[in-house]
């Protein structure tokens, strides 16, 4: 898988299979334009920036097989900084009923000369897609690079992109109203508080909980901590070996 390594992949599947996670946005792969692969357990839908315009990036999804979740891929338009944002639609059963859930991954862009304008430009291309359907349960997750106080730090422009955000959309901050830990990046004696997931009112009747892994449990090989957001999903008959929650959870660098 290019840059982010067949073994990585390999290792990866393993272990959020043994957490029981369905779902993963994983962020920062270093792997370039679109990509799909598989093994026994996961199915990975992604992409990166185009060869010839920005180091780094990479986005995408992992979704455990078992979990009878179907992935259906989004166009984002929106030039080089559309690169950076995965979204698409989780289909699948809850008890006998089929649910569509929107799902949005994304990375913004470090503090830095461009960083407002580049994300800027994100928040405006997830908000096009927010607001064309905006009627159904929605789930916005990512690496936003954004300090909002969480750590009692002073609040930076990409918190403050984050918080109107939030507030335009009428988006919840999961972080900052039910998760247990708030610590998401932790590297060089530094602590900090970047990664988010959001969600809308309708896909929040669905979330029970929300944990940020601070003691690394779930080995990522990752100087991020993975957040876990477990949701309701009612067993169907043709699932009832499955546990009547399923999980969707975040994230890796």
């Amino acid at each position: 898988m290019g840059g982010w390594g067949v073994g990585k992949y390999e290792d990866m599947c393993r272990e959020i299979h043994g957490w029981g996670v369905d779902v993963l946005g994983v962020t920062e792969t270093k792997l370039r334009e679109h990509i799909e692969n598989e093994n026994h357990l996961y199915r990975y839908v992604g992409k990166g920036r185009s060869k010839w315009t920005m180091s780094g990036g990479g986005i995408g999804f992992l979704i455990r097989k078992s979990a009878n979740i179907d992935f259906q891929e989004l166009d984002v338009n929106g030039g080089k900084e559309g690169e950076d944002i995965m979204a698409g639609f989780l289909e699948y059963k809850s008890g006998n009923i089929m649910k569509k859930t929107l799902i949005i991954n994304v990375y913004m862009t470090t503090e830095g000369s461009t960083a407002m304008q580049d994300n800027s430009e994100k928040y405006q291309i997830i908000r096009e897609i927010i607001h064309a359907y905006r009627d159904i349960s929605t789930i916005l997750m990512g690496d936003m690079n954004a300090h909002t106080g969480l750590l009692g730090e002073r609040v930076n422009r990409n918190g403050e992109l984050l918080l109107q955000f939030a507030e335009d959309e009428e988006l919840e901050i999961l972080k900052m109203t039910i998760a247990g830990g708030k610590v998401t990046y932790s590297a060089r004696g530094q602590e900090s508080a970047i990664d988010y997931i959001l969600v809308n009112s309708k896909a929040r009747e669905d979330v029970n909980s929300l944990w940020v892994d601070e003691d690394k449990n779930i080995d990522i090989s990752s100087d991020h901590n993975i957040l876990i957001m477990t949701c309701n999903r009612e067993k169907s008959r043709q699932d009832e070996s499955r546990e009547s929650e399923q999980i969707v959870k975040w994230k890796i660098s």
